[in-house]
């Protein structure tokens, strides 16, 4: 049982055997019934991460242990049975597949593109500096270089939301592509991404007519009623209160232009369970 939270309030990861895990899953869920246990879906396990300032793997990144041939014969000699049935038969190529890498950020695919070093993620805390390390000398240039870049999160002006709704029943334009869920495909990508198992979004975003940074997956958060997302923009840009401009669409589609708000990071400030009486 792991104390891991990704909201700053109380929270637990549960790991074990794949084979228990149904079983283990329901005597959670009827124990804790009388103490107003809920399940309340995928949505907002993603949302925790947008408004919790937590980057999460596979969804706002990808981790560079994807092309790491030495790792990846590990990872299938050791967990052959898990590895192989979520990934249709294991390997580089075969993760990808379960990737739906959406967006606008990059003209052509490479894989490269969707990684990112700690710094750029918020997680320079995280490094002890005080051992060497694989990668220790590329983040110290990196620190030292005159172009970094960081964190944030952006709050989409209503009234461009709205814009992108309203396109949907206007019949003489074409629509934006539709910002309902994150987890939908228009028709026209169906047969091409109906095996994905996840999203991995990432849009250009703009100051004026400079690209600043890249924008990853959205969510509506419902306490807030707004949406926000994570994005790794230049320095220079991440004051508080700054106006930027994300490139939402799909490559091919009527994109548009949403205003946003650099505003706090994390965007969660309601930490009121830290402790662990009920």
């Amino acid at each position: 049982i792991l104390r891991f939270g990704m909201t700053g309030n109380l929270g637990f990861e549960i790991h074990g055997e794949v084979e228990d895990m149904l079983d283990v899953y329901k005597k959670l869920i009827e124990t804790g019934n009388k103490y107003g246990i809920r399940e309340i879906g995928f949505h907002t396990y993603c949302m925790n991460h947008n408004e919790g300032g937590y980057p999460n793997a596979s969804e706002h990144f990808m981790s560079a242990s994807i092309t790491d041939k030495g790792f990846q014969n590990w990872q299938r000699n050791n967990f052959e049975n898990e590895y192989n049935s979520a990934f249709d038969g294991g390997g580089f190529e075969g993760q990808l597949e379960s990737f739906d890498f959406c967006g606008t950020a990059y003209d052509e695919f490479a894989i490269e593109n969707y990684f990112f070093n700690p710094i750029e993620l918020g997680l320079g805390y995280c490094i002890n500096w005080k051992h060497d390390f694989r990668g220790k000398q590329a983040l110290l240039d990196y620190k030292a270089s005159d172009h970094t870049r960081n964190i944030v999160t952006l709050e989409w002006n209503v009234e461009d939301i709205i814009d992108v709704y309203r396109s949907q029943w206007e019949l003489e334009v074409e629509p934006y592509f539709p910002i309902d869920d994150m987890s939908y495909t228009p028709p026209k990508y169906t047969e091409k991404l109906k095996a994905a198992l996840m999203k991995c979004p990432q849009y250009k975003v703009y100051k004026g007519d400079k690209e600043v940074g890249v924008a990853f997956m959205h969510t509506h958060s419902p306490y807030y009623r707004r949406i926000i997302q994570l994005a790794v923009i230049d320095d220079d840009q991440r004051e508080q209160g700054n106006e930027l401009e994300v490139l939402w669409g799909e490559k091919g589609m009527r994109c548009k232009r949403i205003r946003a708000l650099v505003t706090r990071f994390p965007y969660n400030k309601c930490h009121e369970r830290t402790g662990y009486s009920l």
